[in-house]
């Protein structure tokens, strides 16, 4: 199960205070996007929050929807050399044009914490700096600086991390000179609508603010939380947990802050397209977290509660699950949940 990020090397390094509201600092020596300090917050400007490009200056040889996909042909395609003859799977610019930028609008408002301005597969046409600046929510027609205008590495990951207040509407990412990013991600805490109490509606939606917060490691496209998503078009828009040869006996759960305290009425299991590799059997359960405080460790001795079950006079508490199917079942807890937690059995 994964643990708490350790301290690494690029925790050294200092914040640049924009302004009295924001501040910034370039994590350049994070190996990858799973030790950054937003790994768990949602991408705010995915194509999954129905977030949407408005406004670009140019994108005559690759589109500037690229920066916001996150479906599985899209990811697959973005590993090869975007640099190559014919259609690119970033964004890509006249390459001798000063600046580039684009506008995107995003499908829920919130605070953004983190950035990673992706460009893989771009080494030659590559921009020099970039900038980001947000569209305050409270102030329309107003934008802010998120990231002001700085150096970029070609062919690599690009992360910063934001200490920020403000929520925003739109991401405004402009690049100089022109050239080639294949991916913007903008992660943070979505601001949800206000729900009454009395509604009906889906606890574990990213476009409300339910996000993972714990889960086993080298999950395949862990980087997109599809086990959360309603999309799915193939196995690609799931979830296949490894297998754990270090510790088989240890349970690898996925931890998931649900959008709002609630009651569950029913849990939804979809396995559609996994045939071979679906799970037999799975374990629902659910907690009410109210102290935001409580780190990981501390959660997993909380008590947990069953939230549905087989067979209750054997106190079976896994429920059998099939391949290529949707399964509704339902809750069998009544009270308040905050958080739930899941294990496919077997967990590979």
């Amino acid at each position: 199960m994964s643990s708490p990020r350790d301290l690494l090397e690029f925790d050294t390094e200092e914040f640049i205070e924009i302004d009295s509201n924001t501040s910034y600092r370039s994590l350049g020596n994070c190996p990858d996007f799973h030790n950054t300090p937003f790994a768990t917050k949602i991408e705010l400007s995915a194509d999954y929050q129905d977030s949407k490009v408005i406004i670009v200056s140019d994108e005559l040889y690759g589109s500037s929807k690229n920066l916001i996909k996150t479906t599985a042909d899209n990811i697959k395609q973005a590993s090869r050399d975007n640099e190559e003859d014919g259609e690119q799977s970033g964004w890509l610019v006249r390459r001798h044009e000063t600046k580039g930028f684009v506008t995107i609008e995003l499908g829920v408002p919130g605070i953004v914490f983190g950035v990673d301005v992706d460009i893989t597969g771009y080494i030659q046409c590559a921009p020099v700096t970039v900038s980001i600046q947000g569209h305050l929510n409270s102030y329309p027609g107003k934008w802010s600086t998120i990231l002001p205008e700085t150096l970029v590495n070609p062919g690599s990951h690009n992360f910063f991390e934001i200490r920020n207040k403000e929520v925003f509407t739109h991401i405004n990412l402009i690049s100089s000179p022109g050239g080639g990013i294949n991916r913007l991600r903008v992660f943070g805490d979505v601001i949800p609508p206000d729900m009454p109490m009395d509604t009906i509606f889906d606890l574990t939606s990213t476009k409300l603010g339910c996000h993972i917060v714990q889960k086993p490691l080298n999950i395949l496209r862990n980087d997109v939380p599809n086990i959360l998503l309603s999309r799915s078009n193939s196995s690609s828009d799931g979830w296949i947990c490894p297998r754990d040869k270090n510790s088989p006996s240890q349970p690898q759960y996925t931890t998931i802050k649900l959008a709002t305290e609630g009651i569950i009425d029913r849990v939804i299991v979809d396995t559609k397209h996994f045939i071979g590799n679906a799970p037999k059997s799975i374990i629902v359960q659910g907690c009410s977290i109210l102290d935001q405080a409580v780190n990981q460790n501390q959660m997993d001795n909380l008590h947990w509660v069953d939230l549905i079950v087989k067979n209750e006079e054997k106190e079976q508490l896994d429920y059998d699950i099939y391949p290529n199917m949707v399964h509704v079942m339902p809750c069998v807890y009544p009270g308040p949940i905050t958080h739930i937690r899941i294990q496919p059995i077997p967990g590979d």
